[in-house]
């Protein structure tokens, strides 16, 4: 399969390649044999990322300390409902799924078509076309006011500027007062 996707949407083969490379390693301490699926059937040119040693790394640390908190969470809110933004091509659910949780996994209209290729949709595991700075985007979201939620922004914050993210996170939060929110920031200079 061929990908013709550009810009922003883009970037989500970067994680997809660092987490294949790392499943190949003998000792690769992330595990995703869904990225290396994906890596091995699309036709893109992966090896312009060969060189992104400290990318590869970074991503996987990344991924690692992620799943870490979201597995806490998931633990003690086993039927939680959990949102993805900027999901990718990102597999978690099924690294993290308890039979219970609700999982959302919300990106780009050309980004979940492209998911919906590699990653099955079900019932728990619901996939959202949209940029999350639509405020119609997650609208049609209304948790049971008794479930606790868990909002992911991996890799996502870094591609908007200080006002995009502060009105993203005040619409969150209107959204889903009581909501934990699981991000990584990285600060105007870097």
């Amino acid at each position: 399969k061929s990908t013709s996707l550009k810009g922003v949407a883009e970037t989500l083969l970067i994680p997809v390649w660092a987490r294949a490379v790392e499943t190949k390693r003998v000792d690769g301490f992330v595990r995703d044999e869904t990225a290396v699926k994906i890596m091995e059937s699309i036709h893109y040119n992966f090896d312009r990322f060969a060189r992104a040693w400290k990318s590869q790394v970074g991503v996987c640390v990344r991924t690692e300390i992620f799943e870490e908190w979201a597995g806490g969470f998931i633990k003690k809110h086993p039927d939680a409902l959990v949102l993805n933004l900027g999901a990718g091509l990102d597999d978690r659910f099924s690294r993290l799924d308890n039979g219970q949780l609700v999982w959302v996994d919300v990106d780009l209209p050309e980004v979940i078509e492209m998911r919906r290729q590699h990653i099955p949709e079900s019932e728990r595991r619901i996939f959202m076309a949209g940029s999350v700075l639509d405020d119609s985007c997650l609208k049609d979201l209304k948790p049971d006011s008794s479930q606790s939620t868990l909002i992911i922004a991996e890799g996502l914050m870094m591609y908007f500027d200080e006002k995009q993210v502060k009105k993203l996170l005040v619409s969150l939060a209107d959204r889903f007062p009581a909501a934990h929110v699981l991000m990584e920031s990285i600060g105007p200079r870097m």
